[in-house]
């Protein structure tokens, strides 16, 4: 993805993103609301300090070693972001999309999904 054209929220993805990698908490946590919320078929979590929480646990177990291999797609509006991405992990390659719905410049609803997993070989 190439990005000619300057995105509102492009800077914020790619904050976003580097707290991820190295698993900055506090980064993280100064990127939601205090309500806001994390959303995915398989689970949902309310509060910004519940949200800290479980990318802490994410990043550690399920994402360990995350890196960003690509954004695949990405549209922002004034008040939103929606992309797709593919990560590298320490137990494969993950293809995921995120959608935040913004508010007052932070995360206020965070949709999340895993699109599609390959596993390394021998992991």
């Amino acid at each position: 993805m190439t990005t000619e054209t300057k995105h509102k929220w492009w800077d914020f993805y790619m904050d976003q993103i580097r707290f991820c990698e190295n698993i900055d908490l506090e980064g993280i946590r100064s990127h939601y609301t205090e309500d806001a919320q994390v959303l995915s078929f398989n689970y949902q979590i309310f509060g910004r300090d519940a949200i800290v929480k479980h990318f802490d646990n994410y990043l550690h177990n399920i994402l360990k070693g995350v890196k960003l291999k690509s954004t695949d797609q990405y549209l922002d509006t004034d008040d939103s972001v929606y992309l797709e991405g593919t990560l590298t992990t320490d137990a494969g390659e993950a293809k995921v999309y995120d959608i935040f719905a913004m508010k007052n410049g932070l995360i206020h609803r965070h949709f999340t999904g895993l699109i599609g997993f390959t596993p390394k070989l021998g992991v």
